[in-house]
């Protein structure tokens, strides 16, 4: 029989509700899912040492849209790279992207890596999410950096409450 284990950290509503999505949907292909929820810091645990057969998880790249933490062969041991995914186009993709500073050519380079991931499928990317932020008009002054509305260097941010 063909099993396994999805970890799941204990809070995220969404990904529970996936893990029983793709629970269910197995089953009915002779599939065994066990889900596992674990609170954060034994399922990042778990995760960054790959003691896992599948777990659910997300990411949030921002506007400049660098993956190298999570794909580059470098990262494995001491980054964000759980599932140890190695290619030697990507590795070389992502530090060229690193290099590059005009907008458009670092979006083509990102391009290549995003279709070599599609055909490797170190994951399965089950959905994108779009988040818009509202800011209430009282507050004045407020400089959007170029990595979005909550992500900044130290020193940035700043607004006025009117």
């Amino acid at each position: 029989p063909f099993a396994f284990e999805i970890l799941v950290p204990i809070g995220g509503e969404e990904y529970a509700l996936l893990a029983a999505f793709l629970k269910e949907s197995l089953q009915k292909l002779m599939i065994t899912v066990t889900i596992q929820a674990l609170d954060w810091d034994t399922y990042l645990v778990r995760s960054q040492e790959g003691q896992f057969h599948a777990c659910i998880s997300g990411w949030d790249l921002g506007l400049d849209p660098d993956p190298f933490d999570m794909f580059h062969s470098s990262q494995i041991a001491a980054g964000n790279n759980y599932v140890a995914y190695k290619n030697e186009t990507v590795d070389r993709l992502l530090e060229e992207g690193r290099r590059e500073f005009e907008r458009q050519k670092r979006q083509q380079i990102y391009w290549q890596v995003h279709k070599i991931l599609h055909r490797d499928q170190p994951y399965l990317f089950a959905y994108t999410s779009m988040e818009i932020f509202i800011l209430s008009s009282r507050i004045k002054n407020y400089k959007v950096s170029p990595y979005g509305l909550f992500e900044f260097f130290p020193g940035q941010l700043s607004w006025t409450l009117q």
